[in-house]
């Protein structure tokens, strides 16, 4: 497909791109949160235990993570506009593995190829949406996108068990997600478009020698605004990975709630997460700002995440959970704005490799988070370990400062 200028500031298209990459996060938590829905379906199927089903759960997050920096990489070979092809094809295969698995060894298959998707995908969204939206209208996308992720997360997880009691199979869920996912391809592959920007970025400099050129991910890793910003990503994914792992038994066996009030604070947290990511991107568009966002965020979060570890009543615990939701999605625009904006010219595929390290490096360190908070568990109790992970969100804060300015007051830095 030949590619023109015209294509990036063609309004019509921009719409359609701009509704392919909002449909695109369903195609991802689909298959991303049925296991978690399924679960005991899948074990008494498959006759496994919490162990092998919990490992299928978190193989996806962990090959996504890993995938990510491979992605990186494809992006500077192939493009990223196949990058996303690829991507989208492997979590319909993964999925479809998914359906025709009768054992363990089969179904865990499917989530590793469903996991290298996600992964591929992850890293390559941002840096596709970089080049067709600017300004103000890429911070609105941006925001979109969040939301977007949002609203796939709830529907991923209401819709698996009405399927699965519909049909009296959990398989035919992982089928009806693998169409879809495969219509969602079809539709990548006939409107995702390229233009001149990615077209040029895929391209080698011919000044430099191709043996001596560096991946994307080490260029990335030469920014010192990419490190800042990974640096925070680790801690923040880490609090908040812990804080949805534990949650509901944190507030039923520390602090004697019940389970019907653990699912309201756990609902309450999602819903915060809309808010949050419109917020923040309502303030990046018309303030300009995006370190102060960014900062805002992190700061309100590590507020609302000590509140909840130190808090005992219930409605302290949703006056923390909603700082906790608002903080975490607050920073997302700006956080993401800063990330596109920092190179100047703007590289997609370097753009691609700075994504790797500040989604990926959290990504798979938060998998060491279940075993460290049961050991902090063991020896200062649940409260306890709370109070590490998010007090472990002051690094953040701290480095938070170290951000570059990238929006309008850039200039006075």
């Amino acid at each position: 497909m030949k590619t023109t200028k015209t294509e990036s500031i063609n309004p019509k298209l921009k719409i359609v791109i701009g509704a392919l990459i909002l449909i695109t996060p369903l195609a991802t938590m689909l298959p991303y949160l049925a296991m978690a829905v399924l679960m005991n379906d899948i074990m008494a199927s498959l006759d496994i235990g919490f162990a092998l089903a919990g490992l299928s759960m978190t193989v996806m997050l962990a090959i996504s993570g890993l995938c990510m920096f491979l992605g990186s990489n494809i992006q500077g070979k192939i493009g990223i506009r196949k990058t996303i092809f690829i991507s989208v094809w492997l979590m319909f295969l993964g999925s479809a593995v998914c359906f025709i698995a009768d054992n363990f060894a089969i179904f865990f298959l499917g989530r590793i190829v469903s996991g290298i998707g996600f992964g591929l995908m992850s890293v390559s969204v941002m840096p596709y949406m970089s080049t067709w939206f600017k300004g103000n209208q890429r911070t609105y996308m941006i925001t979109a996108n969040l939301i977007a992720n949002s609203l796939a997360s709830i529907v991923a997880l209401s819709i698996a068990n009405p399927i699965s009691e519909i049909f009296n199979s959990w398989q035919i869920v992982f089928g009806i997600y693998a169409a879809f996912i495969a219509i969602v391809a079809l539709l990548w592959m006939l409107f995702g478009r390229s233009n001149t920007e990615l077209e040029e970025a895929s391209k080698p400099n011919p000044n430099i020698v191709t043996e001596k050129q560096s991946s994307s991910l080490r260029k990335a890793f030469g920014v010192k605004q990419f490190r800042m910003l990974t640096i925070c990503g680790i801690f923040i994914m880490c609090a908040i990975t812990a804080l949805t792992t534990f949650m509901p038994t944190f507030l039923q066996n520390e602090r004697g709630f019940t389970v019907g009030f653990s699912v309201m604070a756990a609902n309450v947290l999602n819903a915060t997460f809309i808010v949050g990511a419109l917020a923040g991107g309502f303030i990046v568009a018309k303030s300009g700002k995006r370190k102060i966002i960014f900062q805002l965020g992190i700061i309100i979060m590590t507020l609302g995440g000590l509140l909840f570890a130190f808090g005992g009543t219930q409605v302290l615990t949703i006056i923390s959970v909603t700082l906790i939701g608002i903080g975490f999605m607050l920073r997302m625009p700006a956080q993401t704005t800063i990330t596109m904006e920092t190179l100047s010219p703007p590289n997609p595929v370097i753009l691609g490799g700075a994504m790797a390290m500040i989604s990926g490096f959290g990504q798979m360190i938060s998998l060491v988070v279940a075993p460290a908070f049961s050991m902090l568990t063991d020896g200062i109790g649940m409260s306890g370990a709370m109070q590490v992970f998010f007090g472990l969100l002051a690094i953040s804060v701290v480095v938070s400062f170290m951000v570059r300015e990238t929006g309008v007051t850039a200039s006075n830095l």
